[in-house]
């Protein structure tokens, strides 16, 4: 897919998600009906492109547009922060700061 769109630029690509409420939508779940799509965002500079516009077409061609702050959005874009597929946070999730005492050590080279 890669090399199709890079030998040509102008081409649209159409992607269908197939979702399911009552099922786990994490990562590494054991495929069922359908079979998993990988796909690759890359800029001109090597770097993810900033705007990302993924769209789900549930059944006919219905577009529906998912969020970039939408949960299941960040474990398709970042497998590496979410190897496993846990839905890790949401936007009600509220702010704590945590302080810590910092301890001073001192590095001596004594024998």
């Amino acid at each position: 897919m890669y090399r199709l769109v890079q030998a040509h630029p102008n081409t649209s690509v159409k992607m269908v998600f197939l979702e399911d409420k009552h099922l786990d939508m994490r990562r590494y779940n054991a495929p069922t009906l359908c079979t998993e799509v990988a796909a690759i965002f890359v800029g001109d500079n090597g770097e993810p492109p900033a705007n990302q516009d993924i769209c789900v077409y549930p059944v006919g061609d219905t577009c529906h547009s998912i969020s970039p702050l939408n949960q299941c959005c960040d474990l398709m874009t970042y497998p590496l922060l979410f190897p496993w597929g846990e839905c890790s946070w949401n936007t009600a999730m509220e702010h704590v700061e945590e302080r810590r005492k910092a301890k001073r050590t001192r590095v001596t080279q004594l024998p």
